[in-house]
């Protein structure tokens, strides 16, 4: 009698098969999701490269840099000339200079729709401005630029809401009617509230960042040399006290990106979350406070110098955090260095 012989796999075999194919996803997987990032990181760069370029134009055209903003709507009074509220006018227009810059970054349908002399955001506090007559955010349109979104203001790596949170000091008109956009890139500026505004007369270098509210730094300002220079630093749109900066608007305490402050990625609370008494759950890419510089990248941030290169700087790069200023003059730590136009520390980007 002839038996046909069976042909497929045994139970073992099959189960053999199936341990192998999984293994090997395990192997491959972490290498896709490498690449995935490299790419993220990649278009990131790009980002920083084309604001960056966007700056050059911009100080071509008309010889000196934007400030991060102009007439704010918080602790300043209406006296022009005042000693720390230098160039500014009876009005809060809550003005971000990303508007400024945009024909250069290819945004120029937003510019023309843009009313330069009405507020971009409404916010008022311990101020005597007021807002100019019949153009608040709503009333000059400017709510219709400033809740669009540009991608080049958006790190593909970083996928939290995009739209700030519903509150009088981050929406253009205090409601959930408008959102503002979420920007992962802004000017580097000095981060104390105190020197936003003093950057025309101010005389103690170790404060002298590239960029402040009135600031009209030009490249023959920075001493320290461009290349060694910091221009737009990236953060993270998720943090825990304040919330993330607004491409098109100046909310409270919105005046860019300090990253020699607490360096880059700074989400310990034992350091920074001593006097805070909320949810103290540590959360990757939940930046502690605004203006700090950071991203959801590995092992650092990206940041814009101001010769128009990106360079990638590590989170173990030496920051101020839980130190003194250095004296003016004297090599503080590198991020600090760095950040500083003419502290006489020419200090090469790590």
């Amino acid at each position: 009698m002839r038996f046909l012989k069976r042909v497929g796999f045994t139970l073992v075999e099959l189960l053999v098969v199936i341990a192998i194919i999984g293994i090997l996803i395990a192997l491959l997987l972490p290498a896709v999701q490498a690449a995935r990032e490299a790419a993220r990181r990649s278009q990131c760069s790009n980002n920083l490269k084309q604001l960056g370029l966007a700056l050059h134009n911009y100080h071509d055209t008309h010889k000196c840099f934007p400030a991060v903003g102009y007439c704010r709507g918080w602790s300043g009074t209406a006296a022009a000339g005042n000693a720390n509220d230098l160039l500014e006018g009876p009005f809060a227009l809550n003005h971000n200079s990303w508007v400024s810059l945009a024909p250069f970054y290819e945004q120029a349908a937003l510019y023309d729709a843009y009313d330069f002399t009405g507020a971009a955001c409404n916010y008022l506090r311990n101020t005597s401005r007021v807002l100019p007559p019949g153009k608040d955010a709503v009333g000059s349109g400017n709510v219709n630029v400033v809740t669009q979104s540009p991608t080049v203001f958006q790190c593909p790596s970083d996928a939290w809401d995009k739209r700030n949170k519903v509150s009088t000091a981050y929406s253009p008109d205090g409601t959930a009617t408008y959102r503002s956009i979420r920007t992962n890139y802004d000017f580097s500026a000095y981060h104390s509230t105190a020197g936003f505004n003093w950057w025309p007369n101010l005389t103690d270098r170790r404060y002298k960042y590239m960029f402040s509210t009135n600031s009209s730094s030009r490249i023959a300002d920075c001493i320290d040399g461009t290349s060694n220079t910091l221009a737009v630093n990236e953060t993270c749109k998720n943090v825990i006290d304040g919330d993330s900066p607004a491409w098109g608007l100046r909310g409270w305490v919105m005046t860019g990106i300090d990253a020699a402050y607490a360096g880059m990625n700074s989400w310990d609370w034992p350091v920074l979350g001593t006097w805070y008494t909320g949810d103290r759950t540590v959360r990757r890419g939940q930046l502690f406070s605004w203006g700090m510089a950071g991203s959801l990248h590995p092992g650092g941030a990206n940041s814009c110098l101001t010769d128009g290169s990106v360079r990638f700087i590590s989170e173990t790069t030496e920051s101020l955090k839980g130190r003194a200023l250095p004296a003016q003059n004297e090599v503080g730590p590198v991020l600090h260095a760095i950040s500083t136009i003419m502290n006489n520390e020419p200090t090469a980007v790590p």
